[in-house]
């Protein structure tokens, strides 16, 4: 990993292949891999009704006409199988944006021809691919088609900064300064085990539930 690389900017995103789109999912497949995404899972299933209303409610934050939904949701059910990857890369956002290309079918065809829209869109409503293009959208998304994956999500660099200055620090200050109080034989040993028994974290268990 370069320097440079943020673990934050590391991302995961959710990919659909349409059943109008499903006969090219090999084409697909390559070029998600040439542009540096790992597919994480994959999965050839028949979206359901509600799978496809959570997905729209999740890609439009639930801003979208009614009838445009349940439009959506007909043309997405009412016809083949579809394929559904979850994928991660660096700035995995950025990334399949670019590789999706503009989300006008005529601009994409005229400006970014090698796009996956360009390629296997057959007009603006049976669009061939869609993608999550952000965490709260993949997350729900996630939640709809990969519901028993289990998922660490990284804390951002500011979020562990936060984690350390409120949790870590003081309790770790206050050890170092009994430490040097103390002066243990075993200034290692002493310190580890004083952060076990004072981590405020810890459970407190009562007398009387001791008993």
């Amino acid at each position: 990993m370069a320097e440079t690389d943020d673990l934050s900017d590391w991302q995961e995103t959710v990919l659909l292949i349409r059943p109008e789109a499903r006969q090219n999912e090999n084409h697909i497949i390559h070029s998600l891999i040439v542009d540096g995404f790992k597919i994480l899972e994959r999965k050839h299933i028949e979206v359901t009704a509600e799978q496809a209303e959570a997905y729209f409610q999740a890609a439009n934050a639930g801003q979208a006409d009614y009838d445009v939904m349940q439009e959506y949701v007909k043309n997405l059910t009412q016809r083949d199988s579809s394929v559904v990857f979850l994928l991660t890369r660096f700035n995995a956002y950025e990334g399949i944006a670019s590789l999706m290309g503009p989300q006008n079918l005529d601009e994409a065809r005229e400006s970014a021809p090698r796009s996956l829209r360009a390629r296997f869109a057959v007009d603006a409503t049976f669009c061939g691919v869609e993608a999550t293009c952000d965490v709260k959208a993949t997350e729900s998304v996630i939640k709809v088609f990969f519901p028993d994956r289990m998922r660490t999500v990284l804390p951002s660099v500011e979020e562990s900064k936060l984690l350390l200055e409120d949790s870590l620090y003081p309790v770790l200050t206050q050890g170092l300064t009994m430490l040097c109080k103390t002066k243990p034989a075993n200034p290692t040993v002493w310190l580890g085990t004083w952060l076990i028994e004072n981590n405020p974290n810890r459970p407190k268990v009562s007398e009387a539930e001791s008993r």
